[in-house]
């Protein structure tokens, strides 16, 4: 969205700038993810 907002009102408007807050927060989330991992959750208890 941000390449696409600079490219078509040219990268001297602001435009894309408004594609940059939705990269940034998925940025976030990837690198939350990575770090993250997958968490070893154990097994519920067996049933009485």
């Amino acid at each position: 969205l941000m390449v696409w907002l600079g490219a078509i009102s040219g990268w001297e408007g602001g435009a894309w700038s408004f594609g940059l807050i939705p990269f940034l927060i998925g940025l976030g989330y990837l690198i939350v993810w990575k770090l993250e991992g997958k968490k070893d959750v154990p097994p519920p208890p067996p049933a009485p």
